[in-house]
């Protein structure tokens, strides 16, 4: 199969991690539950090498993640876990990665503007210019750390440059 391309062939981004260019399927192919594939999933050659970003995006989007920025300094919902929002971040958090990046959306975040990767400060990317879904980041790579020290929003490349 070669060499892994390091330069995204939707938006030209030149990667500095290899895991920052990931392979997308670019035929519809059914795959199923991710333990049950089918072969044709994993063996076919019609795959795209595109950087984290834009394959994010041909999957999801973050409008709704941006939407929820800062909502509960509006009004606490009453019916969420953590009476108060702020317990949550602790260290030896035992909930799961999505509640924690609930938490810091609705909680942590003031507003919508604050929705941007805290490494290179993008919030939508080209060609498109569609709105990112960021990911949580622990900075100790510790999931059960959740102390706000500890977390950062990054877009999906700059994770990728992380790991």
């Amino acid at each position: 199969m070669g060499e892994k391309p390091m330069i995204c062939q939707l938006c030209e981004f030149e990667a500095i991690n290899s895991r920052q260019i990931e392979l997308h399927h670019s035929t519809e192919i059914d795959p199923g539950p991710k333990n049950s594939r089918n072969k044709e999933y994993y063996t076919t050659t019609e795959v795209t090498p595109i950087c984290a970003n834009c394959h994010s995006l041909e999957h999801r989007t973050g409008e709704k993640l941006r939407n929820k920025c800062g909502i509960w300094h509006e009004k606490l919902p009453g019916n969420q876990k953590y009476k108060n929002p702020d317990d949550i971040f602790m260290l030896g958090c035992p909930e799961t990665y999505r509640v924690q990046k609930e938490y810091y959306l609705k909680w942590h975040l003031v507003s919508p503007i604050q929705y941007k990767c805290q490494k290179c400060n993008v919030f939508a990317w080209a060609p498109e210019n569609k709105i990112l879904s960021l990911e949580l980041h622990h900075k100790d790579r510790n999931h059960s750390n959740s102390m706000i020290s500890n977390l950062e929003l990054l877009c999906a490349n700059c994770h990728r440059a992380e790991s």
